[in-house]
């Protein structure tokens, strides 16, 4: 049954065949990877030229879980995803945080793409524009376009364009 190669899956030990299934980092369990509508999306894009993957032209930062402490008086602006709407960040109700009580921080940096990470159609994709020192929150990710190979500009106008956008929610995960 079910529940018995479930518990010997839990100790370690292999279950009848058919209860697991290897899942490699390349694979993709997407919904959408046999809607035909985002098939021949791709296909357009890769009939306009080279087409990268995003982590080749970026690095990209996932932000990190702050402890949810009351706002500090001259703390650092913690920027979660509720910051980022109509692709602005908007610092005005952002918690300020003692940056000693941060684990490991994702320091903002000008020209930073910030994008919510739960995504809805309304959602866009941001730079960091503040002049001021900021933290991302784990609700946020964080896309720092490699100067050598795209500019954030151009990058944040792809983000958010229809195909882009389209390519995101399809792959975006439902869990």
């Amino acid at each position: 049954t079910w529940f018995q190669s479930l518990k010997l899956w839990m100790q370690n030990e292999v279950p009848e065949l058919g209860f697991c299934a290897t899942l490699n980092a390349d694979n993709d369990w997407s919904a959408a990877r046999n809607d035909p509508a985002v098939s021949e999306l791709k296909s357009r894009l890769e009939r306009l030229g080279e087409v990268k993957r995003l982590d080749e032209v970026a690095e990209i930062l996932q932000g990190r879980h702050s402890p949810s402490t009351d706002s500090v008086e001259d703390g650092v602006p913690v920027v979660t995803g509720r910051c980022i709407h109509g692709g602005v960040v908007d610092l005005a109700d952002a918690r300020q945080a003692d940056p000693q009580s941060l684990s490991d921080p994702v320091w903002l940096e000008e020209s930073d793409l910030l994008l919510p990470q739960i995504w809805s159609h309304s959602s866009s994709v941001a730079i960091f524009r503040e002049n001021c020192e900021a933290v991302a929150h784990q609700s946020v990710l964080v896309v720092r376009a490699k100067p050598e190979n795209i500019s954030p500009e151009y990058l944040r106008e792809y983000l958010n364009s229809p195909s882009a956008t389209r390519l995101i929610e399809a792959s975006a995960s439902t869990m």
